[in-house]
């Protein structure tokens, strides 16, 4: 996401008077004249410090009279443009770019631009920029920082806000029943949603079954139950699973972490995923489980899910794919195709 922070100048002169505006030319125009003045006084000091090395030879010590007047001239002239309104940035004109996230709401956008807008005007020429900015949205768990900040001289910013992004849905039963997003980080994004609506991009719903998701931790801050990491890892897995040509044919709508750990049956699936049709796919382990046992690479198991889908088209019939061992197998193969979850 990109913003950009302008000056108004229009609208906020509008509502001066007549005095204090040529109050302001006045102010304006001797800051301009004393940074003129510090520059010839600067150059003078050069020339006249030059010729005195020429005649002793000193040009170590010409060089270094030339190289402290220089500081000490940027310095009194950048102090100088510090001040000068012309190069003041306001960040309250902030406007969102046509690069916004699809995945962020219109409360968001605004959330976000309003932190913006409550800093304080600042100098182009202020190295402190991105750290204002830095703090002015850190409360907010939508950002995950400052992307980069571009000056545009004289009195303009564009601003790159590094947006976090949902990666899976979390299926929360008690005593807070409904949905909360989740980033590849496990970062809990702002918003309880009744329902897993449809996102751009494919994005599943991890489940743990029946009371055992139940703890939401705050927005912004990670969450540290087990099964959902896994099931985070898993929903990473799943994006080299979207790039394969026959991903559409198995849409995976849940990512099912009931067993992670053995917890019903340590010969069961640890993590099963389920399509939207509901053919149930063992998944094995997630790549955050202890390696006890001999598991499977990610692309192993999508070849096996290929292999499948080969035998079988979209998987109609299927009931129950094993993926995880070396030969991909089935369970519980009708003739008739699945209508529902199991």
């Amino acid at each position: 996401m990109s913003a950009a922070s302008r000056k108004s100048r229009g609208r906020s002169k509008s509502a001066k008077s007549k005095s204090s505006r040529s109050d302001e030319g006045f102010w304006a125009r001797l800051s301009e004249w004393r940074v003129v003045s510090w520059g010839w006084s600067g150059a003078c000091f050069v020339g006249r410090s030059a010729g005195w090395a020429l005649r002793s030879h000193y040009a170590w010590v010409f060089a270094a009279i030339v190289v402290l007047a220089a500081g000490v001239a940027l310095h009194r002239i950048r102090a100088e443009a510090f001040a000068l309104d012309e190069y003041l940035v306001y960040p309250e004109v902030f406007r969102s770019s046509e690069d916004t996230p699809p995945w962020l709401g219109a409360d968001d956008v605004a959330a976000i631009r309003s932190s913006i807008a409550g800093v304080e005007p600042f100098s182009v020429f202020d190295d402190g920029i991105r750290a204002r900015l830095e703090d002015a949205v850190r409360d907010n768990a939508w950002v995950r920082g400052i992307a980069s900040v571009e000056r545009e001289f004289p009195n303009s910013a564009v601003v790159s806000l590094d947006i976090r992004k949902p990666i899976a849905w979390v299926e929360i039963t008690s005593p807070y029943q409904g949905y909360h997003l989740v980033d590849r980080h496990g970062v809990v994004l702002p918003g309880r949603y009744r329902n897993a609506t449809t996102a751009p991009y494919p994005m599943p719903v991890i489940r743990g079954g029946v009371g055992q998701i139940v703890d939401v931790p705050a927005y912004g801050s990670v969450w540290s139950d087990g099964a959902v990491r896994e099931g985070i890892a898993v929903a990473i897995e799943l994006y080299l699973l979207y790039e394969a040509p026959f991903a559409r044919d198995v849409p995976i709508a849940e990512i099912d972490v009931t067993n992670v750990g053995g917890r019903l049956s340590e010969r069961e699936s640890e993590i099963v995923l389920r399509t939207k049709s509901g053919v149930a796919i063992e998944w094995g382990r997630s790549l955050l489980a202890p390696r006890q046992i001999a598991e499977l690479t990610t692309d192993q198991k999508i070849q096996n899910l290929a292999l499948l889908n080969v035998r079988y088209p979209r998987l109609e019939g299927v009931r129950r794919a094993v993926i995880r061992f070396d030969e991909p197998g089935m369970r519980d193969v009708s003739t008739e195709p699945v209508g529902g979850a199991e």
